[in-house]
């Protein structure tokens, strides 16, 4: 199935907890592409107060670095962590505190390589990542590679947030890669879209024994390259409201509080089931204010010595 454009990795870090995102594409609506190079996504003035020191990697052949062609993956690193309190448009969810690294794998006519994106994975995991966003896809059967970057990232205590998809399939009758793999690993978890509304948007991908929960994903503004900003809609704009929820309860509950997997049920269980989602995502509505609640809750139990 042919992919869109994408292709940057942001990297979340809260108060000194390290998470990482793998951001690339799924199909659009409403995405148009920004104008002609240069892009600088490391110094767009919304962005770059939050942009890791250390530049991050392209893993495609000849590629001079993992600059943003084509906008996607400015976009979604606005989502996770724009720069807050400055008078300007965006904010992310971690909008403080953050650091946010590339790691490209799709070209400027977005195709990639599952092995690149694996290299891309190994490569978050590497810079002590702990959320990992994954806003592409379309393989119809899943990658031994990827399984195995899956499983380091579980043994990393990495969780892997993975847009569902925009072909308005049901993922459990019709699986879709890296997003099914949520269906088995206790370290991923498949996202889906919703409009203003609450109700799934008509293009989300769905099924909830594999898309557990939802989060806005229409009509979202974002960064875009060369100081722009812009809005675009898509399950990949959904994903990372959730790595950014996710790097929140890290930061929030303490070093070692969250595993991976207890990191995925604190989510789940802090979302909102909804009439408009029952029966096509698992869990419900991204519900920020409870996540950060049960966090906290967290942090602020007692501990034993042992």
């Amino acid at each position: 199935m042919p992919q869109n454009p994408a292709h940057s990795a942001p990297l979340p870090m809260s108060s000194g907890v390290s998470s990482s995102t793998v951001i690339h594409s799924h199909t659009h609506p409403q995405f148009t592409p920004p104008p002609p190079p240069p892009f600088h996504t490391y110094s767009h003035e919304d962005l770059a107060a939050n942009m890791a020191a250390a530049v991050g990697v392209s893993m495609l052949p000849g590629s001079p670095g993992p600059m943003d062609e084509l906008g996607h993956g400015s976009h979604v690193a606005g989502i996770v962590g724009a720069a807050g309190s400055n008078a300007l448009l965006v904010s992310g969810v971690v909008w403080g505190n953050v650091d946010l690294l590339a790691c490209r794998f799709i070209d400027g006519d977005g195709l990639g390589r599952t092995s690149a994106a694996v290299d891309c994975v190994n490569y978050c995991l590497a810079q002590g990542a702990r959320v990992i966003q994954a806003s592409w896809g379309g393989a119809a059967a899943p990658n031994a590679a990827m399984q195995a970057a899956m499983e380091a990232a579980e043994a990393a205590d990495a969780l892997i947030v993975v847009s569902a998809g925009n072909d308005d399939r049901d993922l459990d009758a019709e699986p879709q890669y890296p997003a099914s793999y949520a269906a088995e690993r206790a370290n991923v978890l498949a996202v889906a879209a919703v409009g203003r509304a609450g109700a799934l948007s008509s293009f989300s991908n769905r099924g909830a024994g594999t898309v557990a929960l939802a989060a806005p994903g229409e009509a979202i503004l974002s960064t875009l390259p060369g100081n722009a900003t812009g809005v675009l809609s898509g399950t990949s704009m959904a994903a990372p409201f959730v790595s950014g929820a996710a790097a929140l309860a890290l930061s929030v509950a303490g070093p070692g509080a969250l595993p991976a997997p207890a990191l995925k049920r604190l989510l789940l269980e802090s979302a909102e089931p909804t009439a408009q989602l029952r029966g096509r995502v698992g869990a419900g509505l991204l519900r920020l204010d409870r996540v950060v609640a049960a966090a906290a809750a967290l942090a602020a139990a007692p501990t034993t010595a042992p």
